[in-house]
C-alpha cells in the first residue's frame, strides 16, 4: 500500500507526511503534557506528607475549592454582658472624670466609638443622666448596703460646709474593717442642709443618715472638728463618742499664731 502511495500517488504522500508532522507534533503535545503532570505528581510525592506541612499543590486546590459561608458576611450581634461591660467603661467617664453628659452626641467620639466597635449602640445624654446614671446608683446603694449589713461596727467622720451661692451642706462618711481585715470607707450621705446648723438641727440630720442605713447601734466614734455645736449634737444630743480630728486641731495650732 505504501509503494503504491508512492508511485501512483506521490502528492498525497506528501499529505500523509504532513499528517505524520502534525501527528508528531499531537505525540510530542501528549509527551508535554505528560511531562508536567508527571512533574507536578513528582513534587506531590517528593513532598513530605506531615500533618503540619501539607503538599504545597493540594493546598492550593483545597483553598480555592473552599466556599466561605453568608453568616460570615452578616455582622453579629453584641452579646448582653459585652454590651453592660462597654456601658459601664462609658458611665464611669461620667460619675470619676466629670465629663458632660452631651460628650456622647459629638460626632467624633461616636465614629470613635463606632471604630472600636460597630455593634455597640451609643445611648442619647437624656438616657445616660435619667437612666444609667439612676440604675447604676442604685446598684451601688444595694451593693454598699450588702456590705454595711456586715459589718459589726462602724467609726463616721462627718463635716459641714457652704458652697459659694451659700447653700449648707453635710457629709457623712462610714469607716470600717471588712471580713478580709481591709481598711473600707463608704459614703453614708452628702446632702443639703437647709436648717441653720444648731446641735439639735445637726444631731437630726446624723440621725436620718445613719438611721437610713441601718448603722445607729453600730457607731463606736465620730470623727469631726472641735466646733461646739458639733461636738453637743454627738455626745449630748445623740450619746455617741466624739474625737476632734487630729489634723483639723494641728492646722489651728499652726495658724493661730499668724492671725
Amino acid at each position: 500500500m505504501r509503494k503504491h502511495m508512492k508511485t501512483n500517488h506521490p502528492t498525497v504522500l506528501i499529505s500523509t507526511h504532513k499528517g505524520k508532522e502534525n501527528e508528531e507534533l499531537h505525540n510530542n503535545d501528549n509527551d508535554v503534557e505528560l511531562v508536567n503532570n508527571t512533574t507536578v505528581l513528582d513534587a506531590i510525592n517528593n513532598t513530605p506528607s506531615t500533618s503540619k506541612n501539607p503538599p504545597t499543590v493540594l493546598k492550593n486546590v483545597t483553598s480555592t475549592t473552599k466556599q466561605q459561608k453568608i453568616s460570615t458576611f452578616i455582622p453579629k450581634k453584641m452579646g448582653v454582658s459585652a454590651n453592660k461591660k462597654i456601658t459601664d467603661k462609658l458611665l464611669k467617664m461620667f460619675f470619676s472624670d466629670f465629663q458632660p453628659f452631651r460628650m456622647v452626641e459629638d460626632n467624633g467620639f461616636r465614629e470613635f466609638v463606632t471604630a472600636l466597635n460597630p455593634s455597640y449602640e451609643i445611648r442619647n445624654r437624656h438616657s445616660i443622666s435619667k437612666s444609667l446614671i439612676p440604675a447604676r446608683y442604685e446598684e451601688c446603694v444595694l451593693k454598699c448596703r450588702e456590705i454595711l449589713t456586715n459589718c459589726k461596727s462602724v467609726c463616721i467622720t462627718m463635716d459641714c460646709w457652704s458652697s459659694v451661692n451659700t447653700e449648707s451642706f453635710i457629709g457623712v462618711t462610714g469607716h470600717f474593717i471588712s471580713n478580709t481585715f481591709e481598711m473600707t470607707s463608704i459614703l453614708l450621705d452628702c446632702k443639703l442642709l437647709p436648717n441653720h446648723h444648731t446641735s439639735i438641727n445637726l444631731a437630726q440630720a446624723l440621725t436620718e443618715i445613719t438611721g437610713d442605713w441601718n448603722l445607729q447601734n453600730k457607731i463606736i466614734l465620730t470623727v469631726s472638728d472641735n466646733a461646739a455645736n458639733i461636738k453637743r449634737a454627738v455626745t449630748k444630743e445623740l450619746g455617741w463618742k466624739h474625737f476632734g480630728c487630729f489634723a483639723h486641731s494641728l492646722n489651728l495650732v499652726v495658724s493661730d499664731p499668724f492671725w
